[in-house]
């Protein structure tokens, strides 16, 4: 099932990617190369110190394992005969999982967290590899980039100085969105569009209940974007009661 996401021919001979992914979905993938490795590393972390191991060990050990991760998901594409491994890809997602290791050494990152969202629309799916029979759910998503967004939050109670803190609820944020229009092929055609929005944090939500199961669902429901009033900044202005 998940091979036939990615491609469903004969495998091939194991080969380099040679230029290929650099063209595809104007590179929105590697973004969420970077997201997968950012939550597999926080996954890791989070097994490890719940068993026991300490910080230091879990931050190595998380990290190095998400990067494994990684690698093992573009030696399926090496043996494609669409794709090939990317380095391009393996690096994407290792920045994502180095970046959540540096989260655990800097508290100060702490502040600035990725999300991801994602609305189906049926009759919005891009027309990559058109040519295609699209049968699995999880082909089109995987695929689906425009409807993805992958977002930068900060929050703002977090930036400011301890003296100015208090002002601004410590759940909420700002968000900075990267997402494609529909016109998206395998050429970079189509665009890039920009969105600033407002941010959630549920973990610091449900905080006052103290409660450890609460958290920990909140912790990873909170690497998907609650919806809420954006503004589009590219390539046109426009606003959202409720962005997706």
């Amino acid at each position: 099932m998940v091979k036939n996401a990615w491609w469903s021919g004969e495998s091939v001979p194991f080969h380099f990617d040679t230029g290929a992914d650099l063209k595809y979905a104007k590179n929105l993938d590697k973004a969420g190369h970077f997201f997968g490795g950012y939550l597999v590393q926080d996954m890791y972390y989070n097994s490890l110190t719940w068993s026991g191991v300490s910080k230091r060990n879990a931050v190595i050990w998380s990290t190095g394992l998400s990067v494994f991760v990684q690698i093992m998901i573009d030696i399926k594409d090496a043996y494609s005969p669409l794709w090939g491994f990317s380095v391009w890809d393996v690096a994407s997602g290792s920045l994502g999982a180095g970046y959540g290791a540096l989260q655990r050494i800097y508290p100060v990152l702490e502040n600035y967290d990725f999300k991801f969202s994602y609305y189906y629309r049926e009759d919005g799916f891009p027309s990559i590899e058109a040519e295609e029979n699209r049968k699995l759910f999880l082909e089109d998503f995987v695929e689906d980039y425009p409807n993805q967004t992958y977002w930068l939050t900060a929050n703002l109670n977090g930036m400011l100085p301890q003296s100015r803190r208090g002002f601004i609820p410590d759940y909420l944020g700002l968000a900075l969105g990267l997402s494609v229009d529909d016109k998206i092929g395998n050429e970079n055609s189509g665009s890039y569009e920009l969105y600033l929005s407002l941010d959630l944090d549920l973990e610091k939500i449900v905080e006052p209940l103290n409660n450890k199961v609460i958290s920990s669902i909140a912790h990873y429901l909170n690497f998907i974007k609650v919806p809420a009033p954006t503004l589009r900044l590219y390539p046109s202005s426009k606003g959202y009661w409720l962005y997706m």
